[in-house]
């Protein structure tokens, strides 16, 4: 109203409330504030309280006249942003060992650029993509994930096939869910080794056909291997007719060495169980009885071999021990003999006799032999008190009481006619009878053979 009643005063030659000189050379708009006119607008900044419109339009001139104008990036840009940020949440989600390592690439990524962009905006008047990248982010880790899905899920299934074939399905979850814990190339563990042959298997191996042997060994592959993995050991190789085993790696347990005998005792139970599918083909009767060695101690296992070909495997005198303690089995007519660590370990579950204090070829250090004869709660009466009367056989041998010794073991044959280690002292008592040990010989017998 002072705007019209000013341009009346000067007309009429009045004093005006608002002379002319103040609009010279200036712009004005004229427009209306009113509510009730309804010339309100929303911007981006004015979500919720609609903004005059001539205000709008009044800093929208200002801008032009000190341009003062948004700076909108080039195309370019935003492309190379897009492709930055994909590769990065790609890459990391792809080739880190952990996801949730990918996760916070993803976020970092999506989080930064919305800051970048509101900092720009903000204090440098810079307007960039916003959605674009966002977009692109949010894909690029969907589309990572479902592909690292899908890869992942396949290899775990190829590794489960190829592992399935040489360790129990407890060993190959507990490897793919731990595969990060696992160090193959040259560890040193503590685990137990298991050796097996089968007996007398050379003359055997003459009197069969070489389809039938084939066929044969198959069988008795398929039994020991069974009895191996439910066991939770890795079957290392076969070599001829033997077989050798890890229990403790590649993943660690603690209860490696019962499970080693216990792998051995199934493994004895399964070729008696079977022993008339197993061994009657053609008519021939091949003797499958097995020898197995059992030792317990430091080894190292891992990818052990050349460029081109890598076997994982297990080294060390533990092995060497246990290949040496199969061997053994020939000397005293036993099936399982166990190294004094692995007694100590399993002892409390199965019943085990001393056999010998030797010192097996290679070795300069004697080492104490036990056969391995059954589970605790398995064991009768009539085997428990032969086990006692061979060991005190075996303290008078060891304290040169031979002929006490020989009374022992020869008792012990009268109703158990069939106990090679029994034969085993009796002929030493009567070699030492007729001629004596040295005066500081300390027990230790000396295996000549391997």
């Amino acid at each position: 109203g002072a705007l019209i009643s000013s341009a009346i005063a000067e007309e009429t030659g009045r004093t005006p409330i608002l002379p002319s000189s103040i609009f010279r050379d200036k712009i004005a708009l004229i427009g209306s504030n009113a509510p009730g006119l309804l010339d309100f607008r929303n911007t981006p900044f004015t979500t919720y309280e609609p903004y005059p419109a001539m205000e709008i339009y009044a800093t929208m001139l200002s801008n032009l006249l000190q341009s003062d104008f948004l700076i909108r990036t080039n195309s370019y840009v935003s492309i190379c942003v897009i492709f930055v940020f994909t590769f990065i949440v790609c890459f990391t989600f792809f080739y880190s060992t952990k996801i949730r390592i990918g996760m916070i690439w993803f976020l970092g990524c999506a989080i930064g650029w919305l800051l970048v962009a509101f900092a720009l905006f903000h204090w440098q008047r810079i307007w960039v993509q916003l959605i674009a990248p966002e977009a692109a982010i949010m894909l690029g880790f969907v589309a990572s994930a479902v592909l690292s899905y899908q890869a992942e899920g396949k290899a775990r299934r190829r590794l489960r096939s190829i592992f399935s074939r040489y360790v129990s399905p407890a060993v190959v979850s507990d490897i793919l869910e731990k595969k990060e814990e696992m160090k193959l190339g040259g560890n040193e563990i503590t685990a137990t080794i298991f050796f097996s042959d089968i007996k007398d298997f050379a003359s055997t191996s003459e009197q069969m056909n070489p389809k039938d042997l084939v066929i044969f060994l198959n069988d008795y592959f398929s039994l020991a291997s069974e009895a191996i993995l439910q066991n939770q050991g890795l079957l290392d190789k076969y070599i001829g007719d033997s077989i050798m085993a890890i229990f403790g790696a590649p993943i660690s347990n603690e209860n490696h060495a019962e499970l080693a005998c216990a792998a051995a005792l199934d493994l004895q139970q399964m070729v008696e169980k079977t022993s008339k599918s197993l061994l009657n083909r053609q008519n021939q009767k091949p003797d499958s009885s097995t020898r197995i060695g059992i030792s317990t101690g430091e080894v190292v296992v891992g990818n052990i071999g050349s460029q081109h070909r890598l076997d994982y495997t297990a080294i060390g005198d533990t092995v060497n021990l246990a290949s040496r303690l199969e061997g053994i089995n020939k000397v005293f007519s036993t099936n399982i003999l166990i190294s004094e660590s692995t007694k100590k370990l399993a002892d409390k579950v199965f019943l085990v006799r001393q056999i010998d204090k030797l010192r097996v070829k290679g070795k300069q250090e004697s080492v104490l032999v036990y056969e391995l004869i059954g589970r605790n709660e398995q064991i009768s009466e009539d085997t428990a008190r032969l086990v006692n009367r061979f060991h005190d056989g075996l303290r008078w041998y060891q304290e040169r009481a031979f002929d006490k010794a020989k009374k022992v073991y020869e008792s012990i044959l009268t109703s158990h006619p069939n106990d090679g280690p029994s034969y085993v002292y009796l002929d030493r008592c009567q070699e030492f009878l007729t001629s004596p040990p040295p005066i500081n010989w300390d027990g230790v017998h000396i295996m000549e053979t391997k």
